[in-house]
């Protein structure tokens, strides 16, 4: 058989001491003229056995004509389950009995006035069964409230050990009420229970006037309860507790008070120290019935006063509605609608500025599950959040569909969710700035209670309105998507990028978290150019620098091993291949037709790169303003090194050729020097190329051009030229036909109209500034002159390479020319 619960103790107890005093009141008035004090004792204690209470002494008992005062009774309430079978005695101090002595005979007593009641209860045995409650009749309390024999009792203060400190009980027949206040420290509680018969109805909230319209049922008791802290109310409520065929029904309205209610809750340190105060009052009503309990609030608001490094800040929160639904054991449905917002916040080294949030929350508890999900369209915003060395803005949390966390019996957590999307339009990192929609569907996550079991996850991540602000050009409708699963201490990771509505790169890889080593495939499947929508230009939205590729493809793929550890940090190590087939083009004002390449090389985990020995490269040409041809050339990139290695570089320029047979060029030494040979180059194409009006001329020069690049400055010094027999003819076309007024500069130019020369050599200056000197030296003979005469001359040529580029470019569309250039090939 179980032992009965601490909780239904004292209230067993207390009725059967409510009985056993008025016993003993009937007895101390019917031996009163006959008995001595210790006689009393004796005849009086074998009537109050059955009520568990034993008189002890009776001191101060006086008479009057209709009424009976006791100055102390001492009395013990006996349980045959005490713990330790001691009784401890009672005390009941200044207790005053009026009564009718017709009404006595009778058994009735008008009133019970007590100054002071001091209970000594027995200790528990043991705790309560699992799953045993207490249980209420209805209608034997009601019956025993109604039978009292008495008019009223009152008790100006009433104690219970480990119970009540400081409690007041006052019970009117008449107005059928019970009263009481129960005082701890500075917290207090008024319970006023007030309950029915046929012939009389009281309800402590229902004004008189209106007591006609409401009917109670005889089985109705109606109150009210307030508890207040520091004389300030935390809690006003009305109540109605009714029973029908055994069935009780509790209803219940009131109003929390949240200021002084959360000065109740500092002070008992169950608010956390940042949370400095509460406003706002919430109104609710609640209904219980059997081992179920209502509760419901609608359109309620509370502000709370957030303390952060010294400054305060006031939230507040809008309930729309708030709803729960519980039954025992442990069952409940909670519902709750409503708005935060909160000016600023810290949250560590974080701020935070202008928090809203819209929420449907729908809580579901079942004994040991537990489940949470938020409704779609609940959000959370912020106008900033910023951190040390990053700043997001105008940042939102948008459910597209609800996200559910639950809790199975065996303490497993879940969570999942068909669509959260955050909008990061402002991203500040340091200097650098961007934007980003990330969206997460299909969203599944599992973390097991066991210990050492691993957690299981999987999401659909999509991000697109992604930019970065410091790059110079923006992307046309980026877009990323990636399907994430973690299983077994594994993420695997299968995503694309798309740009333009063009998959540029997709990629899969799998990162083992027990050793944090991750292998990742990486792949940029042959992306085909031509006009329009085709081209590269097409990819972006605003390119800084005219550029663009109308044909041709581009193919990439890698391998690579990632290691993270602590001593070392990241180490990325695997072979990259790049696949360029015929791209054709432009830069600026540069043209380039039939780009091809075979890239491949090796990323090793020092974070070096090194390509292998014997890459090829060609271009069919390439137009900055005069055409240079069938380029050809080998080459090696070693990071290590710091060096890019160009092998037989060849190319077709004014119907000769350019050749270099090795250059190695350092990006890390200050100047870098290799030599150009020039094969057979056409003098009448060379000048050509410069429209130079009234010069004409022919012959065929080679020579070796040493090269010096300095940064991104190209020079040349003591490059050196010379004509390839037989030599060749100059004319020159004098503007003022030889009457320049200087005699000299008449007879050169009268020997250049038509000069015949065998021997050409020139020193070749290129300087820094794009200045071109050349120091020609010439041998030969104008047959029109002097019967054939030989002359030799010595000619300083200058001119601006760059500025001599730029008017070559202007005079012509980069576009046309580069179709011209397609169209040749």
């Amino acid at each position: 058989m179980s032992t009965p619960s601490t909780s239904r103790k004292p209230l067993r107890t207390l009725s059967q001491l409510a009985v056993g005093i008025i016993t003993l009141f009937f007895l101390i008035g019917a031996v009163l003229f006959f008995f001595t004090d210790s006689l009393l004792i004796r005849i009086a204690n074998p009537f109050l056995a059955p009520a568990g209470v034993e008189l002890r002494s009776i001191d101060g008992l006086r008479f009057r004509r209709e009424s009976l005062g006791v100055q102390s009774v001492i009395f013990s309430v006996i349980d045959t389950g005490d713990i330790d079978g001691a009784t401890k005695e009672s005390r009941l101090e200044g207790m005053t009995v009026t009564f009718n002595l017709g009404e006595l005979l009778k058994g009735r007593l008008e009133t019970i006035a007590i100054r002071d009641l001091s209970l000594n209860l027995p200790a528990a045995q043991g705790d309560a069964e699992p799953g045993s409650s207490a249980t209420i009749n209805m209608t034997q309390l009601l019956a025993s409230a109604q039978s009292l024999p008495l008019t009223s009792l009152n008790i100006e203060r009433f104690t219970v050990t480990d119970i009540i400190k400081d409690a007041s009980l006052n019970i009117s027949r008449d107005s059928r009420a019970v009263a009481a206040r129960i005082r701890q420290d500075d917290l207090s509680a008024d319970l006023v229970i007030n309950w029915h018969d046929d012939e009389f109805v009281s309800a402590y909230f229902i004004p008189e006037d209106q007591l006609a319209s409401h009917h109670f049922p005889s089985q109705t008791i109606t109150g009210s309860l307030t508890i207040a802290n520091n004389g300030e109310r935390v809690l006003d409520s009305e109540f109605t507790v009714s029973e029908n065929e055994g069935n009780i029904r509790a209803d219940s309205t009131g109003t929390l008070h949240l200021a002084s209610g959360g000065r109740l809750l500092r002070r008992l340190e169950l608010l956390p120290e940042t949370l400095i105060n509460l406003e706002g009052s919430v109104y609710f009503s609640a209904a219980a019935q059997g081992t179920s309990m209502i509760f419901e609030t609608f359109d309620q608001s509370v502000q709370a006063t957030l303390q952060s490094d010294s400054t305060a800040h006031v939230a507040t929160l809008a309930i729309t509605q708030a709803s729960a639904d519980c039954t025992l054991p442990l069952r409940c449905s909670i519902l709750l609608s409503s708005m935060l917002t909160l000016p600023t916040i810290r949250y560590g080294n974080v701020d935070l500025s202008a928090i809203d949030a819209v929420s449907d929350i729908a809580i579901a508890l079942d004994n040991t599950t537990f489940n949470v999900a938020l409704g779609q369209g609940s959000r959370i915003g912020a106008a900033r959040i910023s951190g040390p060395d990053y700043t997001l803005e105008q940042v939102n949390l948008l459910l597209q569909e609800s996200l559910t966390i639950s809790t199975d019996e065996l303490g497993n957590r879940a969570v999942e969710s068909n669509g959260i999307e955050l909008f990061l339009p402002v991203i500040s990192l340091g200097a650098n700035a961007g934007r980003a929609a990330i969206k997460a569907s299909d969203l599944r996550g599992r973390w097991p209670a066991e210990p050492d079991t691993p957690a299981q996850f999987s999401a659909q991540l999509d991000a697109r309105a992604i930019g970065v602000e410091p790059l110079p050009f923006q992307l046309r409708k980026p877009e990323i998507s990636a399907q994430l699963e973690l299983g077994n201490n594994n993420l695997s990771v299968d995503g694309r990028v798309v740009v333009a509505d063009r998959d540029i790169l997709t990629m899969k890889g799998d990162l083992d978290l027990n050793t944090s080593t991750a292998q990742i495939h990486a792949e940029m499947p042959p992306l085909q150019f031509g006009t329009g929508e085709q081209s590269l230009a097409h990819l972006f939205l605003d390119l800084p620098v005219e550029v663009d590729v109308v044909t041709g493809s581009v193919a990439a793929r890698t391998d690579i091993a990632v290691q993270v550890n602590d001593d070392s940090g990241l180490r990325v190590s695997g072979p990259i291949q790049l696949n360029i087939d015929k791209l054709s083009g432009f830069y600026t004002n540069t043209a380039f037709v039939d780009f091809s390449t075979d890239f491949s090389g090796e990323l090793m985990d020092s974070g070096d790169f090194v390509s292998l020995a014997a890459l090829q490269g060609s271009i069919a040409s390439v137009n900055p303003g005069l055409p240079i041809e069938n380029i050809s050339f080998g080459y090696s990139i070693d990071t290590r090194k710091t060096t890019v290695d160009l092998r037989d570089l060849q190319a077709s320029i004014f119907n000769g050729t350019l050749r270099s047979e090795g250059v190695a060029y350092n990006w890390e030494a200050a100047a870098n020097t290799f030599t150009m040979a020039l094969e057979r180059i056409d003098l009448s194409t060379l000048l050509d190329m410069g429209a130079y009006e009234g010069v004409q001329a022919s012959g065929i020069i080679s020579g070796n051009i040493p090269v010096n690049i300095a940064g991104s400055t190209l020079s040349v010094a003591e490059g050196t030229l010379h004509v390839e027999a037989p030599g060749g003819s100059i004319r020159y076309q004098s503007a003022n036909s030889g009457n320049s007024g200087n005699a000299a500069l008449d007879l050169v130019n009268q020997a250049l109209s038509n000069y015949q020369y065998d021997s050409l050599e020139a020193d070749v200056n290129y300087l820094p500034s794009g200045d071109l000197n050349l120091a020609v030296r010439l041998q030969g003979a104008n047959p029109d002159m002097n019967q054939g005469q030989r002359i030799n001359l010595n000619l300083n040529i200058s001119d601006n390479i760059p500025s001599l580029l730029q008017s070559l470019q202007s005079s012509r569309s980069i576009t046309d020319a580069l179709e011209r250039a397609l169209q040749n090939h």
